[in-house]
């Protein structure tokens, strides 16, 4: 018997229209009854946060001239105790230890302190995320921490000068001559179209492109553009309680299981993205991939 050479999966995942519609009905319920169920504690942390900030109702009675003055005690007792968790916090730096499980990664341990460190709070405004982090805790009771790891990529632009093509040289031998003395290390490059245009592939890294111009007094410009990749770690962002979807009284967010009874069966996280993340989730990936919202 000839040995088998593929293996098609025998369930794909699929997401048409109807499901889609179907998924987003059952996630708009899910919303509809945590806010329902929810909304005695809103309007109780709203009075809380009323008197936390000192909002007075501006009021003259019960006789004329009645004082309306603000009693700071509730402020003062939040901002002692989220100074001292706040301070607990950042005298002692790296605040994350590892701990190795076996004895031949014991030397690793220190390298990956100082690396979380590095992450939390120089690559990000840790300081400022633990006081945020500190303040929910103090004020609502519990905080809430989403931390996807993000790889950002921006496109850049280069632009360098060049004398005018010489009269003995085509535009396509002095564009070449160009990009192989200006990217000695590039795996290889390929012209498109009439040789203005040069797509270029670096040892490591995505393509990228090379197109070239003239200035007025003839001078050569090439244009070279490319994606950067900006950041590429753990990102802390501290969500607001009302940004937080789920059923009432669960002890944690992660899935109920045996190990877990009181865990959270659904999590809602409310956002807001910005027109920018709209159009990356839009923007057709490197090397041909379908944008993600092809994917949807």
């Amino acid at each position: 018997m000839a040995e088998r050479r593929t293996r098609p999966r025998k369930e794909a995942f699929s997401l048409d229209a109807a499901r889609r519609k179907k998924i987003v009905s059952r996630v708009k319920d899910f919303r509809d009854a945590d806010m329902t169920a929810r909304q005695d504690d809103i309007d109780k942390r709203i009075q809380r946060y009323a008197k936390y900030r000192m909002w007075t109702e501006g009021k003259d009675w019960p006789w004329p001239n009645s004082s309306d003055a603000a009693v700071p005690d509730m402020m003062t007792h939040s901002l002692r105790m989220q100074d001292t968790l706040h301070n607990a916090v950042m005298s002692r730096r790296p605040v994350v230890g590892a701990k190795a499980t076996l004895e031949h990664d014991i030397g690793k341990e220190e390298v990956i302190d100082k690396l979380i460190d590095h992450q939390i709070f120089v690559e990000q405004d840790g300081e400022r995320i633990v006081g945020d982090l500190t303040e929910a805790f103090i004020n609502d009771g519990h905080f809430t921490a989403y931390i996807p790891w993000i790889k950002e990529t921006r496109e850049t632009m280069e632009v360098r000068a060049f004398p005018p093509i010489p009269e003995e040289s085509t535009p396509e031998e002095h564009f070449f001559t160009i990009i192989a003395e200006g990217f000695p290390d590039l795996a290889g490059f390929e012209k498109l179209a009439d040789g203005w245009e040069w797509r270029a592939s670096p040892q490591e890294g995505e393509p990228f492109r090379i197109s070239f111009f003239t200035t007025s007094d003839e001078q050569v410009e090439m244009m070279v553009r490319r994606e950067v990749q900006v950041y590429d770690g753990p990102r802390i962002i501290v969500k607001d309680i009302e940004e937080v979807l789920h059923p009432q009284r669960v002890v944690n967010l992660q899935a109920p299981s045996p190990s877990n009874p009181h865990g959270a069966p659904h999590v809602i996280l409310v956002d807001n993205p910005t027109v920018d993340e709209i159009k990356r989730l839009a923007k057709p990936g490197p090397n041909g991939k379908p944008a993600f919202y092809d994917l949807m």
